[in-house]
């Protein structure tokens, strides 16, 4: 067995609404423009539609509203993250818009500092932090956004790591 591999997380740096996040690369299944969303009755808010990725519709979630709290116009230069992930027992393959991807990167295990509690949510999005280069980034655990649906408690748990020693 590798010991670096298992000492190092690799992580795909994301930027939403000029705040740094990141997701596990091992999820990640392509990295395109958003094209040919399909809007669907009864979304929940912050799910913009479905898109055909490789004969499977895809639901496609916006970070940047989910995030962010902003809507944001969809232009030819929006990007969709395709992930694939494990849901309450079933693979499922879901789209993250974001306003754009930068690099793939590696990160020492023991670079992670764990998040402040700002909220009494029962559930935990963020798997940590680290600090890259000048600025903090918020490393997003993809199952749980995506299991919780619960975006406003999100938004709470990430207003503040301003506490966090890194």
């Amino acid at each position: 067995m590798n010991d670096t591999a298992n000492s190092t997380l690799e992580l795909l740096n994301l930027d939403v609404a000029g705040e740094f996040f990141a997701i596990d690369i091992t999820q990640v299944q392509e990295v395109r423009v958003l094209e040919a969303v399909r809007k669907m009755p009864d979304l929940p808010k912050d799910w913009l539609g479905v898109i055909d990725f490789r004969q499977i519709m895809v639901p496609v979630l916006d970070l940047r509203a989910v995030l962010a709290g902003e809507h944001t116009d969809i232009t030819s230069k929006t990007i969709v993250v395709i992930i694939q992930i494990k849901v309450k027992g079933d693979m499922r393959v879901v789209g993250l818009v974001v306003d754009a991807v930068s690099e793939v990167i590696s990160v020492p295990k023991s670079a992670l500092r764990t998040s402040p509690r700002v909220s009494d949510a029962d559930f935990n999005t963020v798997q940590g932090l680290f600090r890259h280069e000048s600025h903090i980034v918020v490393i997003l655990d993809t199952v749980a956004l995506i299991e919780s649906g619960d975006f406003e408690g999100l938004r709470e748990q990430l207003m503040d790591t301003s506490n966090v020693d890194l």
